[in-house]
């Protein structure tokens, strides 16, 4: 038998016989935008929101109930309020699912409404994985499936709110694990002769 195997990372080995082992179950499903797990805010916002206490530091803070991020007031439809985020150490990672809370103050009525989720390996160009509309009363939140998508930068896009004067959002929320770039993702054996 020969053995090939291709790693996430790119770089293969060839083996002569069969290989097999057990998968490394060993990964914990963490947020992996929250600081505290080493999500870094990527893109530069202006700070109006920042001086008043509703900055972009709130959308992962890990309180999901409060007024958290607010847009400047009349934001842009033309031009959606994106925000980019990276894992720790620039790691790529597996994303199980992306958490969207909306606002439940005034009953929703500042709550952003359409949002996007995109993806990224290098920060630079992104790939749309999922959207959605956040509800404006009862649950004010969605859960988008990320179906194990690999990235190394995922994007917010809000593309509009219930409510023109301010667009608002308690948290954003990315499930996953980190990837390990020295597991197999490709194994081949030849048959035998």
């Amino acid at each position: 038998f020969l053995t090939v195997v291709l790693f996430l990372n790119g770089e293969f080995q060839v083996f002569a016989g069969n290989l097999s082992g057990p998968a490394n179950n060993d990964s914990q499903t963490i947020n992996l935008v929250l600081p505290e797990n080493g999500g870094k805010f990527e893109n530069e916002l202006s700070d109006y929101t920042e001086r008043r206490g509703y900055g972009v530091v709130n959308l992962t803070n890990g309180v999901t109930k409060e007024v958290g991020w607010s847009s400047k007031p009349q934001p842009d439809q033309e031009n959606p309020q994106e925000f980019v985020y990276s894992f720790k150490d620039g790691k790529p990672a597996l994303l199980d699912n992306v958490v969207i809370h909306g606002v439940k103050a005034k009953k929703g009525k500042f709550s952003s409404k359409e949002v996007e989720v995109l993806i990224s390996t290098n920060g630079r160009d992104f790939s749309f994985v999922a959207g959605g509309e956040l509800p404006r009363k009862g649950k004010y939140s969605i859960t988008l499936d990320m179906n194990s998508v690999q990235a190394a930068y995922v994007k917010l896009v809000i593309k509009s709110g219930y409510n023109q004067k301010y667009w608002q959002l308690a948290e954003f929320v990315v499930n996953g694990t980190f990837a390990d770039t020295n597991l197999p993702c490709l194994l081949y054996t030849s048959p035998s002769p």
